[in-house]
């Protein structure tokens, strides 16, 4: 029986960008669920407890450092990876990884450097497809 797929969560408030990252880490077989604001990634972090978490930083409401300090708290949730997505400057990507990111990745994204960081995360590879 094949290795259960790996669930990443996406929580970003553009919808393009959002459905770009679903489509494209759903083809190469991850589970993915997705949230717009801070407030609902962290409820759906809870649902479903993701092995990786890639978050935007900058949204309307609960932004990402936020949710990430709240993830790091949760006793379930805390040692989740949690990779941030930012055009911002050099401290809003300081603020996160202090907050407890992983990693921060600028937009726009390289996404073959995003997918080997969450590969190595989530203990998957999937370079034989």
């Amino acid at each position: 029986m094949p290795p259960k797929p790996s669930t990443v969560l996406i929580v970003e408030d553009d919808t393009v960008t959002r459905f770009w990252l679903e489509r494209r880490l759903s083809r190469r077989g991850y589970n993915v669920f997705t949230a717009q604001d801070g407030e609902s990634g962290l409820n759906q972090a809870r649902q479903h407890t993701p092995d990786v978490i890639l978050t935007d930083i900058f949204m309307p409401g609960m932004n990402g450092t936020e949710m990430i300090k709240c993830i790091r708290s949760d006793s379930i949730l805390n040692h989740t990876p949690i990779l941030a997505m930012t055009a911002a400057y050099n401290y809003v990507k300081e603020e996160a990884i202090t907050a407890g990111a992983n990693d921060v990745f600028d937009k726009p994204l390289d996404f073959d450097l995003l997918l080997s960081k969450i590969e190595g995360l989530a203990g998957m590879s999937y370079s034989n497809q």
